[in-house]
């Protein structure tokens, strides 16, 4: 397995870029992502593609490679109309989404990219 080195990525970058065992991995979006961060284990990248499309699963985990390891699922009835963010809170890979009812933090199983647990947020 791989490890994310010298992770870069700024607001306004359409392109995500890191280091894996010396290899430059560099992942271009027509928009800038909403959001991106390196997993705390190293093994991969958290990014929040930029979308206009409601329901969209725009929320990704990449390996260390760059290869998609999932989009974020939900066991809800519903899906998401769109993903804010991802980042660590507390020490848990969290995504803030927008269902119809409000907008909700999403603890997110690194692996598979299902949810673990969700919170409203306001």
């Amino acid at each position: 397995m791989g490890s994310v080195e010298r992770f870069r990525w700024t607001l306004d970058s359409t392109a995500v870029s890191w280091v894996d065992g010396g290899r430059p991995i560099e992942l271009a979006f027509p928009e800038p992502p909403q959001s991106a961060v390196p997993l705390k284990d190293g093994s991969g990248v958290a990014i929040d593609e930029f979308t206009r499309q409601i329901g969209q699963a725009s929320a990704v985990i990449h390996d260390a490679d760059g290869n998609e390891r999932c989009r974020l699922q939900t066991e809800l009835d519903h899906r998401p109309l769109w993903y804010f963010q991802m980042y660590y809170v507390e020490n848990e890979l969290t995504a803030f989404v927008g269902w119809r009812s409000g907008d909700w933090a999403v603890v997110v199983d690194e692996r598979s990219g299902s949810f673990v647990r969700w919170y409203e947020t306001r």
